[in-house]
């Protein structure tokens, strides 16, 4: 009877599913080294000055076609204020008139709330916790995190599929 050989040497025998195998370990390994590890580094590379640069034009971007509550973003921005939610970012608070229960963040210090989730508040706790939130995002750079990520799962797709095309539509789509 034959020696049985080594799981190497079986796996080489099936030498197609083998190299499907280290190729889709190598894609997943490409994929995690530039959606987690890329970004990291990237973003110790750009100033706080740069990501504020940065938030402003996504936030003129976004504000362009948003109907802003100037009263309640007066309002909300002194309460703001009062509660010093960051030592790092001017936090800037726009509200915007729409049905929609929710509030996000920019990079740079913008934090937009929509009169939707306002109108759910019950108290001026919740809406403490909400702007805590919100500039809690700002502080640990989330947004800016968020964007390289996307950027740069642009970029793996785009070298993967040699579509370059795609990458600077990607680019361009996030400045």
């Amino acid at each position: 009877k034959k020696m049985q050989k080594g799981w190497y040497h079986q796996l080489m025998r099936q030498k197609w599913y083998a190299l499907v195998f280290i190729l889709m370990l190598l894609l997943v390994f490409i994929f995690l080294v530039f959606d987690k590890v890329v970004p990291a580094v990237a973003i110790k590379f750009i100033s706080v000055n740069k990501e504020i640069s940065l938030g402003n034009e996504f936030y003129n971007s976004f504000t362009a076609d948003a109907e802003i509550d100037s009263s309640a973003t007066f309002i909300l921005q002194k309460f703001t204020n009062e509660i010093k939610l960051s030592d790092r970012y001017p936090i800037r608070v726009t509200v915007v008139k729409d049905t929609i229960v929710n509030a996000f963040a920019l990079p740079g210090g913008h934090l937009v709330v929509y009169t939707g989730i306002i109108n759910q508040m019950e108290s001026p706790e919740e809406l403490v916790a909400l702007l805590s939130h919100e500039a809690s995002h700002v502080n640990k750079r989330h947004s800016l995190q968020s964007i390289l990520s996307q950027l740069t799962a642009s970029l793996t797709i785009s070298l993967v599929t040699k579509d370059l095309s795609g990458l600077s539509k990607g680019i361009i789509s996030n400045v």
